[in-house]
């Protein structure tokens, strides 16, 4: 499952993951690839993340590394990533996915091998489970922003509803979150993104009628009143407004 000896640094290069880190992080997978227990639970880990690929769901607990090197546990999820990035990418090819959003939307790995030695000061990447919505076709980086497939909770879902929208809890909804390390946060960056979301959604998911769209995120742009402000928040997708509430 693993990419052959020679060609791990090109997965790794792909998904944006620091030069700094791109030695130890090969010479590491030799422990997974020589381990036939590492080996299994690799590819157990693979079936797991790529499993109905593109459904919205509930997150998944992959594998843990089975040995006792603190390093390749630490690096091994970017090796169940590396192994994953065909799968992924032949659903984005499918849906004529633009190359340069799937590049970014994968490249967000990278940032969090970047937060992780910012955070640690070791290479590696302990805390993956967000990034298997990536992996698994339910989240895209759309300019400055990111867009998550996924379905509206009961208090947004009624705020909603009551709001007079064709919409109510469990209905297809999109949360946008905000990426670090991508620059000013800007009223402009968040609009190209929102304009840029709406045409993609609606090209490459068609089925799915978005009556709303959620944000937790520190920050929010305030499209009608052109100001920033702390909580949470929801928009129609369809219009223009922004409402505070609770997250989805």
């Amino acid at each position: 499952m693993l990419p052959e000896p020679d060609e791990p640094a090109g997965a790794l290069l792909d998904l944006a993951v620091p030069h700094e880190d791109i030695d130890t992080t090969v010479r590491l997978s030799r422990r997974v690839s020589d381990d036939a227990r590492a080996l299994a639970c690799l590819e157990r880990s693979v079936a797991l993340l790529v499993r109905d690929m593109g459904e919205v769901r509930a997150p998944v607990d992959l594998p843990a590394y089975p040995g006792s090197c603190a390093a390749t546990a630490r690096h091994f999820p970017l090796y169940v990533f590396a192994a994953a990035l065909p799968y992924v990418r032949a659903y984005h090819r499918a849906l004529g996915v633009p190359e340069e959003v799937s590049r970014h939307t994968l490249a967000d790995v990278g940032r969090g091998v970047a937060k992780h030695r910012r955070r640690h000061g070791t290479g590696g990447l302990l805390k993956p489970r967000w990034l298997h919505l990536h992996f698994h076709g339910e989240l895209y980086q759309l300019g400055r922003l990111q867009f998550q497939r996924t379905r509206l909770g009961s208090w947004t879902g009624d705020a909603v509803a009551a709001a007079g929208l064709p919409a109510g809890p469990g209905d297809p909804a999109l949360a946008v979150h905000v990426p670090d390390f991508l620059g000013p946060l800007t009223p402009e960056a968040c609009d190209r993104s929102v304009a840029s979301a709406r045409a993609f959604f609606a090209r490459h998911f068609p089925r799915e009628r978005y009556a709303a769209a959620t944000c937790g995120s520190l920050v929010d742009h305030l499209r009608d009143r052109g100001h920033w402000y702390v909580g949470h928040g929801w928009f129609p997708w369809e219009g223009e407004g922004t409402r505070t509430g609770e997250p989805a």
